[in-house]
């Protein structure tokens, strides 16, 4: 891929990477040999300019499927380390919540924070665990709702 597709755009600690529209058919290529290779007895190598191969480890595989999959796509990708801080302004955004709803999550405790002087920092672990806990009790109360309906004999 050409450096090319490399935008300097902030997220959390890394930049959001973009596939140059020139580069979708060979990232898609890349999407389907790492969709073959994933979860099955094939490792994938890499051959270094020195000629040396190297091996990929099953995580490096794996992340690099998922990011190949998302740019087959077109989509930007951005890595972050996952016991990165981010800001009240960016966890809200990875929540999609106004950041005043964030603060005032914060100041119930629904979510740990530090304080930096007088910013607040939200470890991106601890935001996604909260956004899995939120998601698996919307979908809880989906199944809920589900039930109760069709035990009433109500259609949706």
């Amino acid at each position: 891929m050409e450096a090319s597709a490399k935008r300097g755009i902030s997220a959390a600690d890394g930049d959001v990477f973009l596939p140059a529209q020139s580069d979708v058919p060979q990232v898609a290529r890349l999407d389907q040999a790492l969709r073959a290779a994933t979860g099955s007895a094939q490792r994938l190598e890499i051959v270094l300019s020195n000629g040396e191969h190297m091996t990929l480890p099953d995580d490096v595989q794996r992340a690099l499927a998922l990011v190949a999959r998302e740019m087959a796509t077109g989509n930007g990708v951005a890595v972050v380390p996952v016991h990165h801080e981010l800001t009240t302004h960016e966890a809200a955004a990875v929540l999609h919540v106004s950041r005043p709803h964030l603060i005032r999550m914060l100041g119930e405790g629904r979510l740990p924070s530090r304080k930096v002087g007088t910013h607040r920092r939200i470890r991106f672990d601890d935001v996604m665990a909260y956004r899995a806990r939120e998601e698996e009790g919307r979908e809880a109360l989906l199944a809920r709702i589900a039930q109760e309906s069709q035990s009433l004999g109500l259609e949706f």
